[in-house]
């Protein structure tokens, strides 16, 4: 028995059979990857403007706090008044009885 060696053109055309099928490899590994991008490219954007609806409420209760300070000042002043105006009245109550 004679042992034969292939010949160039069957080397060739495995060569070739093997270069197409890394090829189809890389194509479908490209849509993969293309379609993991795209769905990166979407978490980023909703991690932004999570951020920025984060910002936003972060100034909102800012100017709230603010709000609320501002009202609770002149809540505590009336308060006060109406001690004093209490005190006052009581005063006016016993001069004359």
């Amino acid at each position: 028995m004679e042992n034969k060696e292939p010949s160039n053109q069957t080397l060739l055309e495995s060569i070739n059979e093997r270069f197409n099928m890394v090829f189809e490899e890389l194509q479908k590994n490209q849509v993969r990857f293309g379609a993991i991008y795209e769905h990166l490219t979407s978490l980023l954007q909703g991690q932004q403007e999570l951020k920025d609806g984060r910002e936003a409420d972060r100034e909102l209760l800012d100017e709230i706090g603010d709000t609320v300070k501002t009202k609770s000042k002149a809540v505590d002043a009336d308060a006060m008044t109406l001690v004093r105006h209490d005190r006052r009245i009581t005063n006016i109550e016993k001069i004359f009885r």
